[in-house]
């Protein structure tokens, strides 16, 4: 399997997990917590590269924000604070990547954005073996996906994410577990 292309974003959730997509719509701002665990590389999305917005350097100030949206600079500030006190490989950086996914695809509508930022965490959480947040960051990238009208990728997302739920031995009523076998069926049904 080949590795997910690696965006050029610089920041963290200050240890703080996010929800998943599967856990949210979009008029639903809750934040849900998790904790950690992996699986292999996913095919990288169609055009191999991480769109120009998704682009953050890590030179810029902390208070430097762009946008009028106070979610999103806090978790760009988290971001930036944890690449610095970690380094960019930590899972507490792919926490804050995940949360900058989520913000992406459903307070921005920014859906190959949210791809880029979900690619990121998933690299990270792999790297790092964690199982649990792998399956997970499958399930936003797997949204993000069946968002693009993309089913075929969205359903192998699906199943790889239930796969690793399932070899983590989550119990099939859990939350988790029955929420992705709910997309499975979605993207079967079509």
């Amino acid at each position: 399997m080949m590795m997910s292309p690696l965006c050029s974003i610089n920041s963290t959730v200050s240890g703080k997990s996010s929800p998943t997509s599967s856990d949210m719509d979009s008029s639903d701002s809750s934040m849900l917590s998790y904790k950690h665990q992996q699986l292999p590389s996913q095919p990288q999305h169609r055009n191999n590269k991480c769109p120009q917005h998704c682009q953050v350097e890590s030179s810029q100030e902390e208070t430097d924000d762009h946008s009028d949206n106070p979610v999103y600079n806090q978790i760009m500030r988290d971001l930036r604070q944890a690449q610095k006190m970690y380094g960019d490989n930590d899972s507490k950086v792919a926490d804050a990547w995940n949360a900058l996914g989520l913000v992406k695809i459903h307070m921005q509508r920014d859906i190959q954005g949210a791809i880029c930022c979900h690619e990121r965490a998933l690299r990270i959480f792999q790297e790092q073996k964690l199982a649990k947040e792998t399956a997970i960051t499958l399930i936003d990238l797997g949204y993000c996906c069946e968002r693009m009208e993309r089913r075929d990728d969205a359903l192998l997302k699906y199943q790889q994410a239930l796969k690793i739920l399932q070899a983590e031995k989550m119990p099939e009523n859990h939350p988790q577990v029955t929420s992705t076998k709910r997309a499975i069926a979605r993207m079967m049904r079509i």
